[in-house]
């Protein structure tokens, strides 16, 4: 039912969908103990729910640093690789000026003898 993907795993937002559902449902119970006057129950459980809302917020912000590091690995992989990519780059064509530059002084000194 949460498994929106349908690949067996809940992933973050499906985790954090339920954990939300769960809150909702716990806040709809303790608004209707309350109509009956079962205020220790209704009290006790608007505790869990603000407990559940903290562990809630939590979560979201130990996910967000956990994607935020991975994003993070992920733009200096991408950095070092485009980097190395400059660096070979230039390497080609400093090797191919400086064998054009070779070829040009062999002429020289060839025309030169001449």
């Amino acid at each position: 039912m949460f498994d929106q993907g349908g690949d067996g795993q809940l992933n973050e937002d499906e985790q954090v969908l339920i954990f939300s559902l769960i809150k909702e449902k716990m806040s709809i119970l303790a608004d209707e103990l309350c109509v009956v006057h079962e205020y220790q129950l209704y009290k006790d459980l608007m505790r869990e729910v603000r407990l559940l809302e903290t562990d809630i917020t939590q979560y979201q912000n130990e996910l967000r640093t956990n994607i935020q590091q991975v994003q993070l690995r992920e733009y200096i992989d991408i950095g070092d690789d485009k980097l190395q990519e400059f660096y070979r780059d230039w390497e080609r064509k400093f090797a191919e000026f400086e064998d054009e530059s070779l070829i040009k002084i062999e002429e020289m000194k060839y025309e030169h003898e001449e």
